[in-house]
This record gives C-alpha cells, sequence and structure tokens, in this order.
C-alpha cells in the first residue's frame, strides 16, 4: 500500500455507529459513544424506549404510584393542620373536581408526562450545558447535549423503574438506590436535606459520569468539563429540591 493509499484511508470518515450499538454503548464504551454523538446525535430509538419504559411503569406500577401520591399529599395536609391552617375550604373545590383529600387519579397525567417530560426536559438541559459550553468557549451544538440527554435519560428512567419496583415490595418511599436510603432512610419530605439526598441515585450519577466524558469529548475540555458536569448535575437537583421543599414552606 503506498502513501497516497493511506492517506485515503485516514481521511475517511469513521462508520456511523447504529442507534441500537450507541445504546449498548452506554455501558460498554461511554467514549465511543459520546464521538458518535458529536458526529450524528440522533434520539429516536433511545427517546421511544424511555417512553415504553414509563407506560410500563404505569401499567405495572398503577397502585403504587398512588400510594405515593397519596402519601405525599397526606404529609402535605397534615403539615397544614399542623401549622394552623383550615383545609375546610378546599374540601368543595376537590369534591367538585373529583378530587379525594389523599390523592387524585394520576394514570392520564402520568401518560402525558411520560411522553413530554423526556423532551422539555431535554431541551432545558440541553440548552443549560450550550450555555455554560459557550461560556466556557467550547464548540459543541445544541443538538449534540439534547442526544446527549434523551440517551442519558434511558439510564435515569430506567433507574426509576427499578427502584420504584423496590420501593412497592419494600413498602418503602424511600428510593433505595438514592443516598437518602442510607442517610435518612426514614421518608420525611418537609427536610430539604432529604428531597435533595432522594435526587442522587446511582443511575443519576452515572448519567453525570457520561455528562463529563461528554463535555471532554464535544469541546476537548479537562477541568472545564468537570466544572460544568457538576454544575449540570447540581442545578436540576437543586432546582427539584427547592420546588418539593416549597410546597411546605408555603403553607
Amino acid at each position: 500500500m503506498n502513501e497516497t493509499q493511506e492517506t485515503q484511508i485516514e481521511d475517511l470518515p469513521p462508520p456511523t455507529m447504529t442507534q441500537p450499538t450507541k445504546l449498548l454503548s452506554l455501558f460498554i464504551a461511554p467514549i465511543k459513544l459520546m464521538e458518535a454523538l458529536k458526529t450524528n446525535p440522533t434520539i429516536f430509538l433511545p427517546l421511544m424506549l424511555i417512553i415504553a419504559i414509563n407506560l410500563a411503569s404505569i401499567l405495572l406500577l398503577a397502585d403504587f404510584n398512588q400510594q405515593v401520591l397519596d402519601h405525599t399529599n397526606t404529609i402535605l395536609m397534615e403539615h397544614m393542620l399542623d401549622q394552623g391552617l383550615d383545609i375546610t375550604p378546599l374540601l368543595p373545590v376537590m369534591d367538585e373536581y373529583g378530587i379525594e383529600p389523599t390523592g387524585v387519579d394520576l394514570n392520564f397525567l402520568l401518560i402525558i408526562n411520560s411522553i413530554f417530560a423526556p423532551l422539555i426536559l431535554g431541551v432545558i438541559y440541553a440548552f443549560l450545558l450550550w450555555l455554560m459550553t459557550k461560556i466556557a468557549r467550547g464548540d459543541a451544538t445544541f443538538p449534540m447535549y439534547f442526544s446527549l440527554y434523551i440517551h442519558t435519560a434511558v439510564i435515569t428512567t430506567f433507574g426509576t423503574f427499578l427502584s420504584t419496583l423496590l420501593m412497592a415490595q419494600l413498602s418503602t418511599f424511600t428510593d433505595p438506590a438514592s443516598l437518602a436510603a442510607f442517610l435518612m432512610p426514614t421518608s420525611n419530605l418537609s427536610s430539604p436535606l432529604f428531597n435533595f439526598l432522594s435526587t442522587i441515585t446511582i443511575f443519576s450519577l452515572y448519567s453525570a459520569i457520561l455528562t463529563f466524558f461528554a463535555l471532554k469529548t464535544f469541546n476537548d475540555f479537562k477541568t472545564k468539563a468537570l466544572i460544568i458536569a457538576t454544575l449540570a448535575y447540581l442545578i436540576p437537583n437543586l432546582t427539584l429540591t427547592l420546588i418539593t421543599s416549597l410546597a411546605f414552606i408555603i403553607v
């Protein structure tokens, strides 16, 4: 083989990774996955898988999901009563809309959530990463980060499904895969610390590691990749903690 042929081979683009291979690479070859997403960001197959997992969760765990909502509403109302608030005016409204004082029928909401939430959250998360990348003078594009989120969401969605399944079997409302299960095993939704620790799970941490690899691959970052990945992990978790805790602070 002469030098011209060798140069032509070197100039050939790398073979395109198929979508099933990309999903498998989430676990066995994350760096190769990030290289593939950099040149060919895709979302169709992982998005369909996320929706399928969510729908399976609704079908298989409908009773427990309702128990979780009832438990949350019960704690919130008990907190309102402890604060000396009168919930009597709320009862006619609940009755008018067919809402139980300790729960609502949430299957329809979960179905809508399973379809649209990954897309909405993906746009927000991708924009956050893109914005921080631009501030750090990186070159990654919004589609790269959107594809990254949808792929990593496969892990967190499946992790949530497994955790909910375990919670139903163990009759607990604390995620067994979260840091809260080890440090604050007794569910306490009124505690901001408990709510924050509940967002830190084995699956979300692995997704954060994948985000770190992506930032390095997409932008050739090093220290910046660690900083941005950490911020991208903490900001959504702290926001979720704030929203959950505000329900108890407001009342």
